[in-house]
């Protein structure tokens, strides 16, 4: 009789200790459970900068001048592990920068420029883990961008007169490569963009009776991001 009582509470607090697992525990045999690329798979939500170089070009006049450039951004996407070292990740974002300026002498006049980028854009990109230990991950990328540009509160000034110039539209579509590093849920990219591979066609505009034909082009830009997985 005490052996089979015994063997009773044996089963009892066999039970009770089964229903007081903590949900920390029962988290981490669940995430044991899931594959790495499970894992890796999800929705993701980011903000970036830009640094790089940006240049206002005038075809009718062939004359081009160039500045530093910061552009910022936001970007929300997702990303699908085929299996533990290859994935493929999908964005759009958007992202705003620092004005644009250029000069141009035309006709013994000097001729400022001002314009404001702002970008909508989609991107596409392949990646790589090729290091993993624990949480720690360490890939790189290779993708394809598109932009659908809008440079907006334009202005030219000539001689102390300054003058509204219609928006500019522009479409861009670019090479990016970057190396990128996860720890758990964060994600952290380092990658460069070919930015001004391919530009729309230009349209006239005149200034003072003075005709213009203005292409903005980004250059050497390096992008640094920083992501959350959900």
């Amino acid at each position: 009789m005490k052996k089979t009582l015994w063997i009773i509470l044996a089963l009892l607090s066999s039970m009770i200790a089964q229903e007081e697992q903590t949900p920390k525990e029962e988290n981490q045999q669940t995430q044991q459970s899931l594959s790495k690329a499970q894992i890796k798979s999800g929705f993701l939500i980011g903000i970036e900068a830009l640094i790089g170089s940006s240049s206002t070009h005038e075809e009718n006049h062939s004359q081009t001048s160039s500045i530093f450039s910061l552009m910022g951004g936001l970007y929300g996407g997702y990303q699908h592990y085929f299996d533990d070292d290859f994935g493929i990740r999908a964005l759009l974002s958007i992202h705003d920068g620092t004005p644009i300026t250029g000069e141009l002498t035309v006709a013994n006049q000097m001729i400022q420029t001002f314009a404001l980028p702002f970008w909508v854009g989609t991107e596409l990109d392949i990646l790589w883990d090729f290091w993993q230990e624990g949480e720690h991950v360490l890939g790189i990328s290779a993708g394809l961008g598109y932009n659908f540009e809008i440079y907006h509160a334009r202005e030219a000034k000539i001689n102390d007169t300054a003058y509204s110039i219609p928006n500019l539209f522009q479409h861009n579509l670019y090479p990016i490569l970057g190396i990128h590093y996860y720890y758990g849920h964060h994600q952290m990219s380092l990658n460069y963009r070919f930015i001004g591979s391919f530009n729309s066609s230009l349209e006239e505009y005149f200034i003072a009776n003075i005709p213009f034909k203005t292409k903005y082009t980004f250059k050497d830009y390096l992008n640094f991001s920083y992501t959350y997985r959900f």
